[in-house]
């Protein structure tokens, strides 16, 4: 409660509110909430000499933003796959990964490691991870880093492994 009262002060007084002065990392909030945190402060002390008796609503506004900072989560965000590849026919499976659809390629890629439908086959399943790896496919790199670090297919290459599993790591977290 003694941060808005120190907030509306300084704003009262005319000063910028230098950033530094509040040190954001030690609260455990960022940089923006603070900023707005200092310009709802100042916004707030203009409405307030006006309206006096608002005064005390305006403190609480401005602690429960420090509150709702607190509990709040980013939202995850999900990608729309127009078809799923769960329930698909072989035939349709080698079309898509034909077509070039990474995921098909993945998909293709274990129905040959598993033997589901074709015959068990790790060369194949090797060369349909690739092309999935190579087309940005997080799951085909992954399965690509498996094959060449137990030597699944292809020679065993620990180094290779380790470069197909940071391009896993980083498909991962790229954007879509």
């Amino acid at each position: 409660m003694v941060l808005p009262l120190v907030l509306l002060n300084q704003a009262s007084a005319g000063d910028r509110v230098p950033s530094t002065r509040f040190s954001p990392t030690s609260r455990g909030t960022s940089p923006r909430i603070w900023r707005n945190r200092i310009l709802l402060a100042a916004s707030s002390l203009r409405f307030a000499r006006t309206h006096p008796a608002l005064i005390p609503i305006f403190y609480i506004l401005l602690s429960a933003t420090a509150a709702c900072a607190a509990t709040w989560t980013p939202s995850v965000y999900t990608i729309y796959r127009p078809h799923s590849l769960a329930g698909c026919s072989l035939q349709k499976l080698r079309a898509l990964a034909h077509d070039g659809d990474p995921a098909a390629e993945n998909a293709l890629g274990d129905r040959y490691l598993h033997g589901q439908g074709v015959k068990q086959d790790w060369k194949q399943a090797v060369v349909w991870y690739h092309k999935a790896a190579l087309a940005g496919n997080a799951n085909g790199a992954f399965n690509l880093a498996f094959a060449y670090n137990f030597g699944e297919g292809v020679p065993q290459n620990t180094h290779k492994a380790t470069y197909w599993w940071q391009q896993s790591a980083k498909d991962r977290h790229r954007p879509s």
